[in-house]
């Protein structure tokens, strides 16, 4: 096996052509490579088990006065998040934290290296790496058969992390790197600037069907405007979507449901949700429920009627069975003294509600309802506060795209997400080309490094790299594969979701000042508008780019079509009969 190894590597297309015994790796790739060729392969917790875990530890290990002490009393789950990250951070450098000279450093040092000692953290991701790095010199003295003829470094090793450079030279890697100076032809270069997303997205979508030729798409941010220009031009969409953090909409609905003072908007969205054509109930249900909530709003005479003629149903038994127990007669609105929520009961509720989600529309669902049920019996007998409930949902749920997200083939386009991913020679179109909201901080003082290093025994070799360095090697690697590609048309909107004001992307600056010093052609920057007015039409049916009316204004007789059109809708059929 060859291999080619990048720290920004991770997820990027092996090759073009066939791959048979070579591979494109990063990090947390050759980590899994290597760990399976050592006979180290094991299962990882997952972040949930592992943030409990570290949580146990914490209150077994602080007391009063101790730092972090306060603010683990306040969130308990939020503060041993972070302690969990710092720990696996310092865990994947290479650092032993077991070391007793941690003992001398600095009071957040002191109570990683107790909570080390504490063992009862589980294994993660950062745990593998160390001991990969470990096994890979006794094996090698062993002269154990890794099966790896080749390693590639496509970065300059004396600039990577130290455990890195211990890794790679004992597999007896070589560099091949790539300097900008060396690059014969450097790509042309288009900027397109509009003033607002749906301008630029008509160019992309032109873009896309204008040529026959392979696209690389690097996405910038999410695609939901760009998918619904090109479902309007009958096109695939790419499926990035907006994330919200907090647990997905049916996990989350659910919680309100059973927790929340006033049900009915968690209830309604629930009977009126749709996943994949699905819903969680039958629409005979969910239309008879809803019309009982609009004539009579809360549990009133209305609502327990339509239970009991639900009831007659033995289909609708179980749905039946579950709106009775959990919605306005729940046991988790009645709070403890000490503003917690009995664990068990609400565990009780995810079982019953896990009942009802039927169809593959709803597996991950029932899944993350399953586990959430499980983390309450196991790790919260005691209660679980209404803080802890959402730090639940957020892990548990995850990250959950919008539900209009979706991703599709399309053979002519290669969706990447980091320009270090550009195939040499490609022409690469790059989606919301703009600079990222937050810098990258150092997570260790001076006095912390210098401790570190010293434990480490790496000499001057950095063991965590500063944010600073990591982000001038991430940025050389991703100018370098931007330059190699052989045209780049950047689309730039100056403003996100109406009034947000962003700026262009630093590679787009770097690489056109590359381009100037060559004396090339100069790269051309042109507005959405120009664009489009060369072409008769980017989508059928439309001449020119939508502009949304970000004013606000009222169009008189518009608005006075719309409102006789919802009167008429209200004064003949009630509305809720289309849900």
């Amino acid at each position: 096996m060859k291999i080619k190894f990048g720290l920004g590597l991770d997820g990027a297309a092996w090759s073009s052509q066939g791959s048979l015994g070579s591979i494109v790796a990063g990090p947390k790739a050759m980590t899994d490579v290597l760990s399976t060729r050592l006979g180290i392969r094991r299962p990882v917790s997952t972040p949930l088990d592992r943030t409990i875990a570290m949580e146990k530890s914490l209150k077994d290990i602080l007391r009063p006065g101790m730092w972090a002490y306060q603010s683990f009393s306040v969130d308990p789950y939020g503060v041993a998040s972070q302690l969990l990250d710092w720990r696996d951070e310092l865990v994947a450098a290479g650092l032993d934290l077991k070391d007793p000279r941690l003992a001398e450093g600095s009071q957040r040092l002191q109570l990683l290296h107790h909570v080390e000692l504490h063992q009862k953290l589980l294994p993660g991701e950062s745990d593998l790496l160390s001991d990969v790095a470990q096994t890979l010199s006794q094996r090698l003295e062993q002269h154990w058969p890794l099966g790896i003829e080749d390693v590639i470094s496509l970065e300059p090793i004396s600039s990577m992390p130290w455990i890195w450079q211990k890794i790679l030279q004992q597999l007896g890697a070589h560099e091949d790197c790539v300097e900008l100076k060396t690059i014969s032809d450097l790509p042309e270069l288009e900027i397109i600037s509009g003033d607002h997303e749906y301008a630029v997205a008509d160019v992309v979508v032109g873009e896309i069907k204008g040529t026959e030729e392979p696209l690389q798409l690097l996405v910038g941010g999410p695609t939901d405007t760009l998918d619904a220009e090109l479902r309007r031009a009958g096109l695939p969409s790419i499926g990035v979507g907006e994330y919200c953090p907090g647990g997905d909409q049916v996990l989350g609905s659910f919680v309100q449901l059973v927790t929340a003072d006033d049900p009915v908007p968690a209830l309604v969205d629930l009977l009126t949700l749709r996943v994949a054509g699905q819903r969680i109930w039958p629409d005979s249900i969910n239309k008879f429920l809803v019309r009982a909530l609009m004539r009579n709003y809360g549990c009133g005479a209305e609502w327990h009627r339509a239970l009991e003629e639900l009831a007659d149903n033995e289909d609708y038994a179980q749905a039946v069975a579950f709106f009775s127990t959990y919605i306005w007669d729940s046991p988790l609105r009645l709070v403890s003294s000490e503003d917690l929520y009995d664990a068990e009961a609400l565990a009780t509720a995810c079982d019953a509600f896990a009942e009802q989600l039927n169809g593959q529309a709803f597996s991950a669902d029932r899944a993350a309802v399953t586990s959430l049920a499980t983390v309450l019996r196991e790790d919260y007998s005691s209660g679980i506060s209404d803080r802890e409930i959402h730090q639940l949902l957020a892990e548990v749920g995850g990250n959950t795209p919008s539900p209009v997200s979706l991703a599709l083939a399309n053979p002519n386009l290669d969706v990447i997400y980091d320009p270090a991913h550009i195939i040499p020679g490609s022409q690469v179109l790059w989606w919301r080309a703009t600079a990222e909201k937050t810098a990258a901080a150092d997570t260790f003082s001076q006095s912390e490094l210098a401790l570190i290093q010293e434990i480490a025994g790496a000499g001057s070799i950095p063991v965590v790299l500063s944010a600073k360095v990591f982000s001038e090697l991430q940025g050389a690697t991703r100018l370098a594969a931007l330059a190699q590609a052989r045209r780049v048309i950047a689309v730039c909107p100056q403003r996100l979701a109406g009034e947000e004001l962003v700026v262009e992307h630093p590679l787009l600056d770097q690489l056109s000042a590359l381009i100037r010093r060559r004396g090339l052609p100069e790269p051309r920057r042109v507005s959405a508008e120009e664009v489009l007015a060369d072409s008769l039409s980017v989508v059928p049916g439309a001449h020119a780019p939508r502009t949304p009316d970000l004013r606000g204004g009222w169009n008189s007789s518009r608005g006075l079509n719309f409102c006789r059109r919802i009167c008429h809708i209200l004064s003949s059929v009630p509305y809720w009969q289309h849900l």
